[in-house]
């Protein structure tokens, strides 16, 4: 059920019976040269309409924005900062409580949301209420280790390749390079280095990491339809049980 498209009365009757909505939510902001600055929004945009066609439970619009301050050094990126993100899924939530919400499930497609969707979700926790983090490009590797991701990387693009090819330019594609912060400390994630075998946290802008903006063991060049068709439909339906399993647990 898709909240945009009900009417108040019938909110208030489903609140009488059933108290889960999901929430998805997104990033505005660079995937490389050859992906959409929206894949975050669209793929979790996709998912919330495949799952909502095997459930029976509220779906809140999509966010399209997240925190994506690592990425301002591209063009199109829009954030709202982890302050910001927190924010606005604080008003959504309490919102949402007073109708009569008391599981949430976020369905999110950016690493950087997390720490504010969690820090919302302890909050809803001790109000008596419950939320869970459906991570889509973590489960899909999970559920399939052929689906591992970067960003930007083969999973992404196949992803977004199922919803739209002409939102992908593969022409444009540029080899990347990790760049550490020295000879000893070398770059190998988008937010790590590497010293003695150890990934170390190192947040910086992603062009001084990669330049192209992208990153991953799955290149792009083999992204496809079919594989982002597979990904999504799996993940889709591991939403759709998961939500009708969480709507069965009892909130503690």
């Amino acid at each position: 059920m898709k909240l945009e498209t009900m009417c108040w009365p019938q909110v208030e009757e489903y609140f009488k019976n059933k108290n889960t909505v999901v929430i998805s939510l997104g990033s505005i902001e660079n995937h490389g040269p050859h992906l959409c600055v929206g894949t975050d929004y669209v793929v979790a945009r996709e998912l919330a309409e495949m799952a909502d066609k095997k459930t029976d439970v509220i779906f809140a619009p999509t966010l399209p924005f997240g925190n994506a301050d690592h990425h301002m050094s591209y063009p199109g990126t829009i954030t709202l900062g982890d302050d910001g993100l927190y924010m606005v899924l604080r008003g959504m939530v309490e919102s949402l409580y007073v109708h009569g919400a008391r599981r949430f499930v976020f369905l999110n497609g950016h690493g950087g949301n997390i720490n504010a969707i969690a820090k919302v979700g302890a909050e809803l926790n001790r109000l008596g209420a419950i939320a869970s983090i459906l991570n889509w490009w973590l489960i899909a590797p999970a559920l399939n280790p052929a689906w591992v991701g970067g960003h930007a990387s083969g999973q992404e693009t196949s992803a977004v390749m199922a919803i739209n090819e002409d939102w992908v330019n593969l022409n444009a594609l540029e080899d990347y390079k990790f760049n550490g912060i020295s000879e000893n400390l070398p770059a190998d994630s988008l937010s790590t280095v590497k010293f003695k075998g150890v990934s170390v946290p190192v947040p910086r802008s992603v062009d001084k990491i990669t330049s192209p903006g992208w990153c991953g063991t799955d290149s792009p060049k083999d992204a496809s339809v079919e594989t982002g068709r597979e990904i999504l439909e799996a993940v889709a339906d591991f939403a759709a049980d998961f939500i009708n399993e969480f709507e069965k647990a009892e909130i503690k």
